[in-house]
């Protein structure tokens, strides 16, 4: 799970969105603060700033971070705001509580967790005196400790050096991120992980260095484990696996920080590690619950010890073991494997029974809390959210796809969860049953028609989620469409798509992933924005929108600081308004787009090889040579970048790794018939290979990310796949040829987690039809049908009603938390992927195939 997907999911229930646009918010901190003449306040994303007209404020320096809980964070603004006031220093605070409780919660990203009001001192004089003069006054107030900065002797004042002012560089990855200046003036990323850091060329002062001693001196003492590896990290604390040095026992650590780690009832981490060893001490004697070791405080922080189970949860077998997830599994593994899973529940429900037999809850009963030992013995973990039976209630926090509907109660909770165990075994997507009543329905055909099942085992599920058989006659949501029913079917998508434009908006027109906020141009650009959306319902023959297409024009136009890549910036918009018939607009773009000088980012997705495809094309349609020029200058700059050493894990895929490169120096070659590019794109490919693994199961070949392996188009082997196919057009390579017979396995399963193009299963279908499987094959056949799993009636706002006989269906995003409509990982992407299977043709996304058009040489070259 991307823990960065929980904070966008918080403001919407239905689309992934800023948390800045949560409109439900009715605690405002500044609604009762006074405003002093000559002072502004304006709202920034979370944030309410304060300043006075005339105040300067330094580029960056050292700032102050004022902690606060829930319950105090009013009467410490109040003082805060006060004493800024007084000394004329700017500030910001989080606008209400909700934020707060947001930015504190669980799975708050650690770095920022903590952080209630900014303070901007002019100086290291100011600095100090606030220290001192603001720090006795709020001497005594709780808050949380801030993990990225130094705390100020005992109270909730800590500071940081870092950026004042807003400014941008890309870090290593190629991402946008807030940046600082060396003393050289070069721009270097303000690092804001959870670690205390000082720049190399920052002097800390002084009077600073007793709260450096007091850091450096804090070290546990009597700390009788020592750590072997950190499991997990949240905000509420770590997860360890360590050895008591007293009896060379291995144990698990737990670790709980006060006022972090909030959940939706506002308890805190400490609140329900307490809870936890309540539990172990209750229950001491099931051998379904691991021994408790030791209880107590270490530091600030309190700590539980407990046996560590020896096993791998039931996660990790249901990924390695269903073979609904890897390639050619025969009738007996698919046998072996029921067998087994069938067992492993009924042990989870015979051990699930003892717990309601002492009157407890689990609460939060889902396959990373179950370790099935060597065995097969099954041991419940992590009981932070159990609950006398009668007091059990809707959890404050849960697993997606096993947290039981609000009303549910009591044992009612658990029963909830079992049932999508029982389902989850076989097929792991019961995040998305919330969604319709249907889905239930829909996946127990899956696993009934996939799997050896006693024959009331659909009928235990339905009694698990309380969910009745449904009546006759229900319309499914989705069946394998074809030739002649996808017509209706694109007419719904379409009509699911244009009723969520908000033209009203400036970041974006149509909801879709959490990367829409990742630039300033995310909901507007290719990949998860505007135009990838429009480019979508055209590619599909789902009509032209020009008021849309005027929306995406301005949009760019206004944004500040634009990337220039192709599916996170203004390449991408220009390709699209050039696609679109609006040529005049395009070629205005991108005489205007920013350049990408200087750029080590090579990747399809935002780098030079995105950029580079686009100036082929542009060079294509104007026959201008300055575009042709350009390209050769890219991927000139290219071919440097991939012969420098790199530093680091290396990222493979088509829009990260070298096989998009790779693809943008294949079209150099077919544009200017120079071998040479044709011998770099063959050298990045091999880089690409070495990046991917032989699965010794089933034999396909894969992307290696060390702990998984993956098949996808952006960060897996298909993607790779597109890039070697279209070099095998022009010279052989065994190496690749054979490759090719692994990823297309890859690209076989039945099963995939996402529905979208870039991580999905869109784009597993766009890879087999760009290798040349038709529509009748049966593994697109199967992918057409399975597509379905993701797909969900969208009733709309009722402005716009779709065609007679088409119904709105939008698909759910990455992640599964909310519904995406954007090309890479939403409704725009099936839509287009499945136009092209019926069409009986290639997805024609920018750039997988070759362009029809004049050559780019340049005039002269030969």
């Amino acid at each position: 799970m991307d823990l960065r997907y929980h904070a966008y999911a918080m403001a919407d229930p239905v689309f992934y969105d800023s948390p800045s646009s949560d409109t439900r918010e009715t605690d405002g901190y500044s609604d009762d603060l006074p405003l002093p003449d000559g002072w502004e306040r304006r709202r920034v994303g979370v944030w309410v700033m304060q300043g006075h007209d005339g105040l300067t404020m330094p580029d960056q320096g050292w700032k102050i971070h004022v902690s606060a809980g829930l319950d105090n964070a009013w009467p410490v603004l109040e003082l805060v705001a006060k004493y800024c006031v007084e000394q004329e220093m700017p500030f910001k605070f989080l606008r209400s509580r909700r934020t707060l409780l947001a930015r504190s919660s669980k799975y708050a990203e650690r770095g920022g967790s903590g952080k209630f009001i900014t303070i901007y001192p002019a100086d290291e004089g100011a600095l100090e005196k606030t220290l001192h003069e603001l720090g006795g006054m709020l001497e005594g107030q709780p808050g949380p400790y801030i993990l990225s900065d130094l705390r100020w002797r005992s109270g909730p004042l800590f500071v940081r050096y870092g950026a004042f002012k807003e400014k941008f560089c890309r870090d290593g990855r190629g991402e946008m991120v807030p940046a600082i200046a060396r003393p050289d003036g070069v721009l270097v990323p303000d690092a804001r992980d959870p670690v205390f850091r000082v720049p190399a060329w920052v002097e800390v002062p002084g009077f600073l260095r007793e709260a450096i001693d007091a850091r450096e001196n804090g070290t546990v003492e009597d700390f009788p484990y020592r750590i072997e590896k950190a499991l997990h990290f949240s905000n509420g604390g770590g997860l360890y696996r360590a050895v008591d040095e007293r009896t060379g026992r291995r144990v698990l650590v737990k670790e709980a920080r006060p006022m972090a780690g909030l959940d939706r009832a506002e308890d805190d981490a400490v609140v329900r590690l307490e809870r936890e060893h309540g539990l172990l001490l209750r229950l001491a004697d099931l051998d379904c619950i691991p021994d408790l070791v030791e209880y107590r405080s270490w530091w600030e922080h309190r700590f539980l010890v407990r046996e560590y189970v020896e096993g791998e949860t039931l996660t990790h077998h249901m990924v390695r073991r269903n073979p609904m997830l890897h390639y050619g599994a025969t009738p007996q593994e698919v046998a072996g494997y029921t067998e087994w899973a069938l067992g492993v529940v009924d042990r989870v429900e015979s051990a699930l029974g003892r717990l309601h037999e002492r009157g407890v809850v689990f609460g939060d009963l889902h396959p990373g809390n179950i370790i099935v030992r060597d065995d097969d013995s099954i041991v419940f973990v992590d009981f932070e959210l159990v609950a006398e039976a009668e007091e059990a209630t809707h959890p404050a926090l849960g697993a997606p796809g096993y947290q039981a509907p609000p009303d549910y109660t009591g044992f009612a909770i658990d029963r909830y969860a079992l049932g999508c165990i029982r389902l989850a075994v076989f097929t792991s997507l019961t995040a998305t049953l919330h969604w319709d009543d249907r889905k239930v329905e829909q996946f127990l055909d899956v696993i009934c028609e996939s799997f050896p099942l006693p024959p009331d085992y659909a009928d235990r599920i339905r009694r698990d989620l309380a969910r009745p058989a449904p009546a006759d006659g229900a319309p499914p949501i989705w069946r394998e469409p074809t030739p002649a029913t996808w017509p209706d079917t694109r007419a719904g998508i379409a009509a699911a798509i244009l009723d969520t434009a908000t033209p009203e908006r400036a970041d974006r027109l149509f909801p879709g992933d959490i990367e829409q906020f990742a630039t300033s141009v995310g909901g507007i650009g290719f990949g998860h924005g505007a135009a990838g959306v429009l480019w979508a319902l055209a590619e599909a023959g789902a009509g032209r929108f020009p008021d849309h297409e005027d929306w995406v024009r301005d949009a760019v136009a206004r944004a500040q600081r634009p990337p220039p890549g192709f599916y996170d910036g203004v390449a991408g918009v220009a390709h699209v308004l050039d696609r679109l018939g609006r040529a005049d607009e395009a070629r205005e773009l991108m005489e205007h787009a920013p350049a990408a000088t200087g750029a080590t980012d090579n990747s399809l997705y935002r780098g030079l090889a995105g950029i580079g495809l686009n100036q082929l094309h542009f060079a294509r349609v104007t026959g201008e040579a300055s575009f042709a020029a350009a390209a050769e200058e890219t991927a000139g700059r290219v071919v440097a970048n991939l012969r420098r050493k790199t530093e680091g894990a290396y990222r493979a895929g088509l829009m990260y790794g070298s096989s998009g490169p790779a693809l943008f120096l294949v079209r150099m070659f077919e544009a200017t018939g120079d071998g040479h590019w044709l011998d770099e794109a063959e050298r990045a490919l091999h880089r690409e290979l070495d990046a991917c693994k032989w699965t010794q199961k089933d034999s396909t070949l894969q992307v290696d990310e060390g702990w998984r392996v993956l098949p996808y188009v952006a960060t897996g082997s298909v993607g790779i796949g597109i890039a070697l196919h279209e070099f095998l057009r022009h010279r052989p390579a065994p190496r690749f040829t054979e490759a090719q017979e692994g990823i297309r396995r890859a690209a076989a399963p039945a099963y995939f987690v996402q529905s979208g193009l870039l991580n999905g299963r869109s784009g597993i279908l766009a890879y087999l039809l760009h290798v040349g499987a038709g529509r009748e094959d049966p593994v697109v056949r199967t992918h057409l049908r399975n597509l379905g799993w993701h797909a969900v009636p969208y009733p709309g706002r009722g402005e716009d009603a779709p065609a007679p006989g088409a119904r709105r269906t939008a698909f759910i995003g990455d992640q599964l938390l909310r519904l995406s409509m954007d090309l890479a990982t939403g409704s725009a992407g099936v839509l287009a992927t499945v136009e092209a299977a019926l069409g009986g043709h290639p997805l024609r996304l920018p750039f997988l195939h070759p362009e029809e058009g004049a050559s780019t040489r340049p005039r002269g070259r030969r």
